[in-house]
């Protein structure tokens, strides 16, 4: 399971570190190495042993290679057409992220369902059927240009637009791009891991329509919860030198931690800490597993129902899973969460598993959910 799980991972990170996209019709050597393997199952027990463990990694290899491509073959195909580059496009969508406070405006991500052209014989907007635009943006607006100096926290009620929302806007888009700097960040790279597929700046001066005061789908109700935690925190620590790093801790977004606490997080090397990851998942999963284990206890009926073991993990294992929600679903957290997926399935089915073995299932679990993840810092 760890050679088959490593070999897959290795292909991901292979075809991440490719200048071009293979083309699809190489996949015909992941099913060839496939059925290869599984017939080395059928020949003598001398040749078997010799032949199946490299088809086993070999194949594994390619399979991450080619799903990892297929994977980005797909996202790649929802660019933006550069006919409809730093041109007005009208267009109706749901705002799909917390917003984020910038120098001068505000930014956050949006999810495009029409596209709107406008019609001049008749003096009306109508649906476009022409114009392809990617269906997940970041989107900047810039309501006036007087700020000098970015507020350290937003709030709902000086800002435009909220988490949830539809929206009839008018925007200026463009394909994500970053500059060639070896040694900065890679805007390119995180903007396609992150599925941004266009970047844009919303017009101030025209006339935008909020047509649905909340969309009622799973995603935008935690994203609507993440921007309540948000602002709640931002509230209550007003003012306070620290109250970017307490949001980082406790929902993982960094956006609003101060340059200066940056620089000293890089000297002492604990830029890690900012992010959420096992240890805080592990704490409070633990925290809700023996809560649950004692108030079980104290009732023999639900004893008798469940053992108290088993009822005490899945609370534990719920309160990571919205707890990881909550906190953006992050690769690190991703990680943890799966493995104590792993730990509780074994628990339940009452089978033993090797640390190892769990390890190399939220691994597999983390990369064919997210080819990405292998060029983040934070899944290594």
């Amino acid at each position: 399971m760890i050679r088959i799980a490593l070999a897959f991972v290795l292909g991901v990170f292979c075809l991440q570190q490719q200048p071009v996209l293979p083309s699809l019709y190489w996949s015909i050597l992941a099913f060839a190495s496939l059925a290869l393997a599984l017939f080395s199952a059928h020949l003598p027990t001398s040749i078997s042993k010799l032949l199946k463990p490299a088809l086993v990694i070999g194949s594994s290899f390619l399979v991450g290679f080619f799903w990892a491509a297929t994977l980005a073959h797909v996202r790649i195909s929802d660019a933006l057409p550069p006919n409809l580059q730093n041109s007005p496009i009208t267009m109706i969508g749901v705002v799909a992220s917390p917003i984020e406070r910038m120098e001068h405006g505000e930014r956050f991500q949006f999810d495009v369902e029409q596209v709107l052209t406008h019609d001049a014989q008749h003096n009306h907007v109508q649906t476009s059927l022409n114009l392809k635009v990617p269906q997940h943006i970041s989107l900047s607006y810039y309501p006036t240009r007087g700020w000098t100096e970015a507020p350290p926290t937003i709030s709902a009620t000086d800002s435009k637009f909220g988490v949830g929302e539809r929206w009839q806007i008018t925007a200026k888009l463009k394909r994500p791009h970053g500059t060639q700097n070896p040694y900065g960040f890679d805007f390119e790279a995180w903007a396609l891991a992150e599925n941004i597929r266009a970047t844009g700046t919303i017009r101030a001066k025209a006339d935008h329509q909020m047509l649905q005061t909340f969309v009622w789908q799973p995603k935008y109700m935690v994203e609507y919860l993440r921007s309540l935690i948000k602002h709640r925190i931002a509230e209550v620590l007003k003012g306070k030198p620290y109250s970017g790093v307490i949001q980082a801790l406790v929902m993982g977004d960094d956006a609003q931690i101060a340059v200066a606490d940056w620089q000293l997080f890089l000297s002492t090397g604990t830029t890690h800490l900012m992010s959420i990851s096992g240890l805080h998942i592990t704490m409070l999963s633990g925290l809700a597993f023996a809560l649950s284990s004692l108030l079980w206890r104290r009732y023999p009926r639900l004893v008798m129902c469940l053992p108290t073991r088993k009822a005490a993990t899945l609370f534990g294992v719920v309160v990571a899973y919205i707890y990881v929600l909550l906190a953006g679903f992050a690769v690190p957290a991703q990680r943890t969460l799966y493995m104590l997926l792993v730990f509780a399935l074994a628990l339940w089915s009452g089978r033993h598993i090797l640390i190892s073995q769990v390890l190399a299932i939220a691994l597999l679990a983390v990369v064919i959910l997210d080819p990405w993840a292998v060029i983040s810092a934070g899944f290594w």
